[in-house]
């Protein structure tokens, strides 16, 4: 039974793209934060984030699902040394509420291609942020297990 909580991190990781487009997740960009937010909506204010990289954050719920994730900073750091994702970031031109920034409409085609790419990217740093690090994959899996029964007090 371990075994499988702790391996559902490395298959989302793996899964990351497909999981987002069955979860309907919308991607958002905070340029006054410089955040990318891969969510169902900006800033999910009930789930807990667990850092898995230098610049990437896991959105988790109370029973350890990932609602998401938070790439920051994403110009300044992440874009600037994956120049692979560049086009993503220029897609980000339709101004939202709270002026979070958007993929217009009319370049949603467009946007999937470069959110494959930017999922490869973002499977990259996890896998290469722990080839650096002091830890391994299931030190990762097990940190991401403990982050949910950790809860901060509102």
């Amino acid at each position: 039974m371990r075994r499988a909580t702790h391996s559902k991190y490395l298959r989302f990781i793996e899964e990351l793209h497909s999981r987002a487009r069955r979860s309907r997740w919308k991607i958002f960009y905070d340029e006054e934060a410089d955040s990318l937010y891969w969510t169902k909506e900006p800033f999910p204010s009930r789930d807990k984030l667990a850092k898995v990289a230098k610049e990437i954050f896991f959105f988790l719920n109370r029973k350890g699902t990932v609602n998401g994730l938070m790439i920051q900073p994403f110009r300044s750091n992440f874009v600037a040394h994956n120049k692979e994702v560049l086009g993503a970031a220029k897609m980000f031109t339709r101004k939202e509420e709270g002026g979070i920034l958007t993929i217009p409409d009319e370049r949603k085609s467009v946007a999937d291609s470069l959110l494959v790419a930017l999922t490869a990217t973002i499977k990259k740093d996890i896998y290469q942020d722990i080839a650096e690090s002091d830890y391994s994959l299931a030190d990762l899996e097990s940190f991401l297990t403990s982050s949910v029964k950790v809860r901060s007090v509102r």
